[in-house]
């Protein structure tokens, strides 16, 4: 009886340590959609909203000579 205890106790002591590491449970599939204007993206973040979760809200992905060119849009289904 005491070896089962034991065995429990490693058990959760492992699974314990797990959590706190920063390992997490599996989550909710990600999207990423790339836009050449920011009206464009922020139509489909207003789409996208009323079904999902946004997760990052239409940030410059590429510049060219200084001047944004390519919006990201990350999404949580």
């Amino acid at each position: 009886m005491k070896r089962k205890s034991l065995k429990a106790a490693a058990v959760a002591a492992v699974a314990g340590g797990l959590l706190f590491a920063g390992i997490q449970p599996a989550q909710a599939a990600q999207a990423v959609y790339h836009y050449e204007s920011l009206g464009t993206c922020s139509q489909a973040a207003g789409r996208y909203a009323q079904s999902a979760a946004i997760e990052q809200y239409c940030t410059v992905d590429t510049y060219i000579n200084g001047v944004p060119y390519r919006w990201r849009l990350m999404v949580n289904f």
